[in-house]
């Protein structure tokens, strides 16, 4: 595994923490009413757009299948959490009751990305490797 792709994961993950604790944060502010939508929208993309970048790093630059599985899972839930999320908001005027996207985008994504980026550092570990060998 690449660097570049160690480093966004960490961003990711970052961007994944920070967000709901900066939103939490901004609910009794007056201010806070424009600035979340912005920091909402930014969050958004940032997350889209590292995803992406997993998607075409791992594609491009990992050989190794085990890890190429599980970094592609990564970028495929973080580019799904913005894709559920923006599709339950595109779908709710339409449909009383939508929760399946919603459930996708806040639970299942993000739980699915925590697992393969776990186990995309766990098999670039040294320890596995001394075993395997």
């Amino acid at each position: 595994m690449t660097k570049s792709i160690k480093i966004i994961l960490w961003i990711i993950l970052g961007l994944l923490i920070a967000t709901p604790s900066a939103l939490a944060s901004l609910t009794n502010m007056q201010v806070a009413v424009s600035i979340r939508f912005h920091f909402m929208i930014a969050a958004s993309i940032s997350i889209l757009a590292l995803g992406i970048a997993i998607l075409y790093l791992a594609t491009r630059t990992v050989t190794q299948k085990g890890l190429k599985r599980y970094l592609l899972q990564a970028g495929a839930s973080a580019v799904g959490m913005v894709f559920f999320i923006m599709l339950h908001n595109f779908l709710t005027p339409f449909f009383d009751e939508e929760p399946v996207t919603f459930i996708m985008g806040i639970f299942v994504c993000p739980i699915t990305f925590i697992i393969g980026t776990v186990k995309a550092f766990r098999l670039k570990s040294p320890q596995i490797l001394n075993e395997k060998t």
